[in-house]
C-alpha cells in the first residue's frame, strides 16, 4: 500500500482514508507494517455521528479537533439506493 501511495504522490496526488468505525482497527493492524497503517491515529474529519473517519495518509495524523463533514443525502437516485437491500 505504501508504494502505490508514494506512486500517487509521485504523480501529484494526494491520497485519503475513508473508513467506517469498525473499520479502523482492521485497517490499521493490516497495515501495521506500513506507513500507512499508522495513518489512522487521528481523522481529519468525522461524521456528526462519529462512525464515518476521513485520514490523510500524507502526514499520519489528524488535528487535534477533527472537523464535521457535512450531512448528505447519498449519491445514488433512489432506485439505485435500494441495492443494498438485497
Amino acid at each position: 500500500m505504501d508504494r502505490a501511495i508514494e506512486s500517487v504522490r509521485g504523480s501529484g496526488g494526494q491520497v485519503y482514508v475513508l473508513l467506517d468505525d469498525w473499520e479502523v482497527p482492521v485497517f490499521a493492524e493490516r497495515f501495521s507494517g506500513q506507513r500507512v497503517g499508522t495513518a489512522v491515529a487521528r481523522p481529519l474529519a468525522v461524521t456528526a455521528d462519529g462512525r464515518v473517519k476521513l485520514f490523510a495518509t500524507e502526514s499520519g495524523s489528524g488535528p487535534d479537533s477533527p472537523l464535521q463533514m457535512p450531512a448528505t443525502r447519498g449519491c445514488l437516485r433512489h432506485a439505485a439506493s435500494n441495492l443494498h437491500r438485497r
